[in-house]
C-alpha cells in the first residue's frame, strides 16, 4: 500500500433517535487503527473520518460512495448503508491520491511533445502516438519511467512506453510514447509510473501544457477549453 487518503465527512442523521455510525474502511488489520465512529443525534451534524487506501499508484482510487454501519449507541451494528460522493468530492480524492503518489525528492514533467507518424499496426483508426520528452530532476542516478514491461509479451501494447533515465548532476531526460485515441471529448492526462529500483511504483500525472497542446492539435480539439474539464493545464 502506497499511502492513505483521509476524508473528513460531515454526516447528519434523520433518524428519530440517536444512532452510532462507523466508517467501513481498511480497519481490522494489526497495523491500522480502528475505524472512526461517532454517535449522531437527530439533525445534529458530526464529522467522521474515513481512510481510502492507495494500494497501487498506477490505479488511483476512485470511490463512487462511502460505506457505513449503523446501530444503537454502544450496541452492535444493525444495518449497512452507503452515501454517494459527488463529482467534486471524487475529484478531491483523486487529487489527494496524486499527492500521495508523487515520487519523493524527484521532479518529473513533460517538456516537449510531437505527433508520431501513423502506425499502420494500430487496429483503431482513431489511435495516435505522441512522443513525449520527460525531464527528471532527482538525486538518484537512475529512474525508470513507464510501466514495468517485464511481465509483458513481446507483442503487448501499453498506453505509455518504458524508458530509463540516467541523471547527470541530478538531471536527465528520456522520451516515452503515449498512445491514445481521438474522440469527441478529451481524454484525461496520462498517468506515468515512476520507479526507483525494486521499490513500488510512484506515479506522476502528465498534465503539462506542452503535452496538452500537442494532444489537442493532433485530435483537433479546442485548446484549452475542451481539455480543462479533464484536469489538463493550459499555458
Amino acid at each position: 500500500m502506497q499511502g492513505l487518503v483521509q476524508l473528513a465527512v460531515r454526516l447528519t442523521s434523520a433518524m428519530p433517535t440517536a444512532v452510532q455510525v462507523r466508517a467501513v474502511d481498511i480497519a481490522d488489520v494489526s497495523t491500522v487503527d480502528a475505524a472512526d465512529s461517532r454517535v449522531l443525534l437527530p439533525g445534529v451534524p458530526r464529522v467522521v473520518h474515513v481512510r481510502v487506501p492507495v494500494r497501487d499508484c498506477a490505479v488511483p482510487p476512485a470511490p463512487q460512495d462511502l460505506t457505513w454501519v449503523v446501530g444503537p449507541p454502544r450496541g452492535d451494528p444493525a444495518a449497512t448503508f452507503a452515501t454517494p460522493l459527488d463529482p467534486a468530492d471524487q475529484r478531491s480524492v483523486t487529487v489527494a491520491a496524486e499527492r500521495a503518489c508523487r515520487p519523493p525528492a524527484t521532479q518529473v514533467r513533460a517538456v516537449a511533445a510531437r505527433l508520431l507518424p501513423e502506425d499502420q499496426v494500430l487496429v483503431d483508426p482513431s489511435g495516435i502516438g505522441l512522443a513525449v520528452r520527460i525531464r527528471v530532476v532527482s538525486p538518484l542516478a537512475r529512474v525508470s519511467l513507464g510501466p514495468d514491461t517485464g511481465p509483458l509479451t513481446a507483442d503487448a501494447r501499453t498506453s505509455l512506453s518504458h524508458a530509463e533515465v540516467r541523471t547527470v548532476h541530478g538531471r536527465g531526460s528520456a522520451v516515452v510514447v503515449w498512445r491514445t485515441t481521438c474522440g469527441p471529448g478529451a481524454a484525461p492526462p496520462p498517468l506515468l509510473p515512476v520507479r526507483f529500483g525494486d521499490h513500488p511504483a510512484y506515479a506522476v500525472v502528465l498534465r503539462d501544457a506542452v503535452l496538452a497542446r500537442a494532444y489537442a492539435e493532433a485530435c483537433r480539439l479546442s485548446y484549452p477549453d475542451s481539455l480543462r474539464p479533464q484536469g489538463w493545464r493550459a499555458g
